[in-house]
């Protein structure tokens, strides 16, 4: 059952970098970009290096964090560009600017998780 879960992560976080290629290769204008771009790649990759490190996966849990903190700083970088450069979010998606702060509590706590 383990090794099911741990292949199904692994398919996870390569659907993961896969999506995080596309979206920076595609044709995306700068002013599309959200914080909503960070709950599938980054929120993926540093909660399920959390959650491998509670089962005891501590390798799994080590490549997830450096995948979720890559696409934080890949990402973070394009949507903070986004947010100083561009025009204001529209006003149904404003709300996602909470997700900003959300990746280095996330990171925090898989850390924490990682190393206890």
């Amino acid at each position: 059952m383990l090794i099911d879960k741990t292949r199904r992560t692994r398919r996870k976080s390569s659907d993961d970098g896969w999506l995080t290629g596309v979206w920076i290769r595609s044709d995306t204008k700068l002013v599309q970009w959200h914080p909503g771009y960070f709950l599938p790649t980054v929120g993926g990759g540093l909660l399920t290096a959390g959650g491998s490190a509670a089962l005891g996966r501590s390798r799994l849990s080590q490549i997830m964090f450096g995948y979720g903190l890559i696409c934080w700083l890949v990402l973070g970088s394009i949507l903070l560009a986004r947010l100083f450069t561009q025009a204001p979010l529209p006003t149904p998606i404003v709300p996602t600017i909470a997700i900003e702060p959300a990746p280095p509590v996330v990171a925090g706590n898989a850390w924490f998780t990682m190393t206890s």
